[in-house]
Order: structure tokens, then sequence, then C-alpha cells
């Protein structure tokens, strides 16, 4: 850490090896992710360094208020279903 407090990464020449699997693993992921992109989903991540994750969790299923709302919904829903005469399940 610098005097601002933020993070300095080490030079990858000075990496141990449990390090280098980790980097190794982690750059595997994101070819796979964003291999599964579309190009809408890709294009949205494709500048976002640190949490590509995150905002594709944000984009496709909302926020917390947004993940309540459609679970009450949701509910609301199954309680007022109905099995009508002569349908089945």
């Amino acid at each position: 850490m610098n005097s601002n407090g933020e993070v300095i990464p080490k030079p990858i020449n000075e990496w141990d090896n449990k390090q280098k699997k980790r980097h190794s693993h982690n750059t595997k992921a994101m070819n796979a992710f964003f291999c599964a992109l579309n190009l809408v989903g890709f294009t949205k991540v494709k500048n976002c360094v640190k949490r590509p994750w995150k905002l594709l969790e944000i984009t496709h299923e909302g926020t917390s208020e947004v993940k309540v709302s459609r679970l009450m919904t949701l509910t609301i829903k199954f309680e007022l279903f109905k099995i009508y005469p002569n349908k089945s399940i």
C-alpha cells in the first residue's frame, strides 16, 4: 500500500506459485465468462475491469429491492392459483 492507502500490485516476476495459479484460474474463468456472453452482455461488461460479475447480476436480476418485489409478486400469484374443473396441472 502506498501513503494514500491504495494497493500497489506486486510485479508478475515476484509472484509465488500460488499467486500464479490463482491468476491462471481467474484468467480462464474470465475467458469462459466472456465467451458465454451475447453481444449485448459483452458490450456492458467489456470496460468493467474489476467487477463484471456484479454488473451482470444487477443487470439480469436487479437490485435487492427488485428481487423482493418479484418474490412478493410470485408469492401473491401462487396464493391466488386455482385449479379449474376439467383441467390438469
